[in-house]
């Protein structure tokens, strides 16, 4: 996975995980159905443990958890990620990567 290769090979980059078209409205931007997983933070076992949990659950689990399908404006989702790019960022020499 992404975050595995990330923590042995690049440890000082951070790694954050946005959900979008989901019911709860959970961002820095108060935008609705966009709702952030992980901060953005270093790669660590327990992160990339609880993502794979996540990844694991059936559609409907999915579903139930976070309520899946609410049309969101992708627009909002870049402006998202930039706002936690720009939050989480001690140095502002970086290069933010966007994985959808």
């Amino acid at each position: 996975s992404i975050l595995k290769t990330k923590a042995i090979s690049a440890p000082d980059d951070k790694v954050g995980v946005c959900l979008y078209g989901v019911q709860e409205k959970q961002n820095p931007n108060n935008f609705e159905g966009i709702q952030i997983l992980q901060e953005l933070e270093h790669s660590s076992a327990q992160r990339i443990r609880h993502l794979e949990q996540e990844a694991a659950r059936t559609p409907a689990q999915l579903d139930e958890r976070y309520g899946c399908g609410k049309a969101v404006p992708v627009s909002d989702v870049f402006w998202t990620c930039t706002t936690i790019f720009n939050l989480g960022a001690q140095d502002k020499k970086f290069q933010p990567r966007v994985f959808l």
